[in-house]
């Protein structure tokens, strides 16, 4: 059971605080009351951040919302339970923005609430909420010269992801993820290059590289009597440039590779500010055998609208919606009239992000046609691929 040193509730009506209070006593050593946000800032403020605190939402003062926001700018933000009688909608939308905010949110209760519930939730608190994505530890950020001089030594290359038939289980594709193999540091994620990259105006040497690279390992594999489609990331702002597909066109060329093995998925972070020259290069591409895929479908700008105009033949499902559907009925909503969409427009369809069994079998009863995720596996090296696939087929066979 967790034993909390200071814990702090925030909550208007004088009945609910006092009932909080003598639940709470032998949970923690400490217990701090605050009657709206404003009041818990000044404690916290005089005393220090709590181990947790229990905050209320609709409150006369400083509401729950603004006092979340407010304690997102603290970097020792402690874990919040929430409890509120407003509707489950509105506490949703709530938790959503914490999280965004990097308020971590341990769990969120629709009032009223039982001695029971409150208690569970309080003995299972974290005393360290847990870190969202890793900060790059003590790796300096890269700057120009290192950035070119990676690209320049082929240190920054793809790995690649697999994704597999839901129906027969075997390999139908790969997604080509950048990975930095750095001489000192080891292995680093986009997450620690993407940025400077952006930063440095070399996003753009970037892509042509990882989408030459994974042309050529596509090749490979042909090569070796496996065929399996590669999918390569790139931005709407590629498909306004004119001659962005007759760059593709030249590379599939020269490295002998059929265009029906190439799929390029629309990353969808960007607006379209000419949507003729967008379907232009998107038909071009089509008419070579290229597939085109909307990346992160629905958590962007006008992915129905593309869905609808655009020669799309493939729909990725964001892996947040994966990740919250077994729980959270609005994300299985939103999965399923996806996919029912995409099956009525007869576009394929992949799961991103799929870690558990229980989500690759749901996705499989809503009629998903290929599953990606750490569930099958990680981003791995070219030729490992081919050993993964092997092991894959001794497997399902």
């Amino acid at each position: 059971m967790t034993t909390l040193n200071n814990l702090l509730i925030i909550e208007d009506e004088l009945f609910q605080l006092n009932w909080l209070h003598e639940l709470c006593k032998p949970l923690a050593k400490n217990v701090l009351l605050a009657q709206d946000g404003a009041e818990a800032l000044k404690m916290i403020a005089a005393q220090g951040m709590p181990d947790a605190l229990i905050c209320d939402l609709n409150m006369s003062g400083m509401d729950g919302v603004t006092f979340l926001r407010h304690l997102a700018n603290d970097d020792d933000a402690c874990p919040v339970l929430l409890l509120s009688a407003a509707s489950a909608d509105i506490i949703h939308s709530v938790v959503e923005m914490a999280t965004l905010q990097g308020v971590f949110i341990s769990d969120a209760l629709s009032k009223p609430v039982s001695r029971q519930q409150i208690s569970e939730c309080l003995q299972q608190l974290p005393l360290v909420p847990p870190c969202p994505m890793p900060r790059g530890g003590t790796v300096p950020p890269p700057d120009r010269q290192m950035l070119e001089q990676a690209l320049s030594q082929q240190q920054i290359r793809p790995y690649f992801q697999p994704q597999i038939c839901v129906e027969t289980g075997r390999l139908i594709g790969v997604e080509a993820l950048a990975r930095w193999e750095h001489p000192q540091h080891g292995i680093l994620s986009p997450a620690y290059f993407i940025d400077p990259m952006y930063q440095h105006a070399l996003i753009d040497q970037l892509g042509e590289h990882i989408l030459e690279q994974s042309i050529i390992r596509c090749r490979q594999w042909l090569d070796q009597g496996v065929e399996v489609p590669v999918s390569v990331n790139i931005a709407p702002s590629e498909l306004l440039d004119v001659c962005f597909a007759d760059r593709v066109f030249a590379l599939l060329d020269r490295h002998g590779l059929p265009g029906h093995l190439l799929c390029l998925e629309i990353t969808e972070t960007e607006g379209y500010d000419d949507l003729s020259r967008l379907l232009e290069t998107s038909a071009r591409l089509r008419l070579h055998g290229i597939k085109l895929a909307i990346d992160d479908f629905g958590t962007g700008h006008s992915s129905l609208l593309h869905l609808v105009q655009s020669p799309v033949s493939e729909l990725k499902i964001d892996r947040i919606f994966v990740a919250n559907m077994l729980e959270d009925s609005r994300y299985r909503s939103a999965v399923h009239a996806s996919l029912a969409m995409a099956r009525h427009l007869r576009i394929h369809t992949v799961a991103e992000g799929v870690e558990t069994q229980a989500q690759a079998q749901m996705l499989k009863e809503m009629g998903c046609d290929s599953l990606q995720g750490f569930y099958f596996s990680p981003a791995i090296g070219a030729n490992e691929l081919i050993r993964w696939n092997q092991q894959r087929l001794a497997l399902v066979q």
